[in-house]
Parts: C-alpha cells; sequence; structure tokens
C-alpha cells in the first residue's frame, strides 16, 4: 500500500494505529509517538539493508509533537517492536526489548519507515495503546472507554490542524 500510493505522489505518510504495551511506562488508552522501531517483519529487509535503523522523519515527528501539545493530549515518545508474527510476540522477547526502552510492539512502523526512507518521503507514527503484554499474559482491553476516547479524540483532531503535517 506504501508503495501504491508514494507511487501516487504521496510525501507524508502518518499512520494512526494501535500498539500493545510492552512496557510498563506505557498503558490502557496512552497515546504513542515512535522515535524508532525494531525491525522484526519482513518488508523493510526488500528496502533497506538490515544494519539500517528505522525511524521517522524527524520533520514530521515534530510536526506530530507540536500538534498533540497545541491540543493538550499528553503522549510519550519511545521505541516500538514491529512484527508480523503475532504469535511469536514470546515473554522473553518482550522483556529483552522492554529493558531497551521499546514501549510497544506493532505490526507496520518499521516497514513503513525503511519503505519511506527508500522512496524518498516522510512518515512517522501516532499510535494508541489497546493492549499490554507486559504482565506476563495478554490483556486485551480493546473496547475500555480510555482507548475509545482517546482514539476519538485523536481521530476527531479538526482537518485545520491536520493541515500543519502537511
Amino acid at each position: 500500500m506504501a508503495e501504491a500510493i508514494i507511487a501516487a505522489g504521496i510525501k507524508q505518510l502518518l499512520i494512526f494505529g494501535e500498539a500493545g504495551s510492552i512496557n510498563p511506562e506505557i498503558t490502557i488508552g496512552e497515546v504513542l509517538v515512535p522515535t524508532f522501531a525494531i525491525r522484526e517483519e519482513g518488508v523493510s529487509y526488500h528496502y533497506m539493508p538490515p544494519n539500517f535503523e528505522a525511524k521517522p522523519s524527524g520533520n514530521l515527528l515534530r510536526k506530530i509533537e507540536a500538534l498533540l501539545n497545541e491540543k493538550g493530549i499528553p503522549y510519550k515518545k519511545g521505541g516500538v517492536w514491529t512484527t508480523d508474527a503475532p504469535f511469536r510476540e514470546t515473554m522473553n522477547k518482550v522483556l529483552t526489548y522492554s529493558k531497551e526502552g521499546v514501549l510497544a510492539v506493532e505490526m507496520e512502523c518499521s516497514a513503513i519507515f525503511s519503505v519511506s526512507k527508500y522512496r524518498g518521503t516522510n512518515s512517522a507514527a501516532l499510535l494508541i495503546i489497546t493492549d499490554t503484554l507486559h504482565e506476563g499474559t495478554w490483556k486485551p482491553p480493546f473496547n475500555e472507554p480510555k482507548v475509545i476516547n482517546m482514539e476519538k479524540n485523536i481521530s476527531e483532531v479538526p482537518a485545520t490542524h491536520r493541515n500543519k503535517l502537511l
């Protein structure tokens, strides 16, 4: 999908998605702005070498932070672990990545950051924490009011504010 929309002329890719907390520093309903992504998916390796550090575009990242600050929406910054194998999210990996400063697990960021870098576009992400893994078991409170309310709050940022990201 990223390749198709970049080929169509899109220059800025902003992921608005969900992630699972793997670190007690962030919890259900909070906003995460990823600053790096651990690459454990297959797409990014078709675009960038194995030692490439998948990161969002600095200018788009600063604009997201400015918009969240302007709207008074609290957020945390930190790493994400991108995997396309959710049933291989072992407790050992959760604990290892958590100790390395990774706050959440998700399925797109490192791929989008890599494709975007390769194609010369900007990309960043804004994620809502919808579930937790760091307590030893998966807790999926996707329908909790704080998750729903934060997703609604972010998605309803008026278009005039969203245009500041362009």
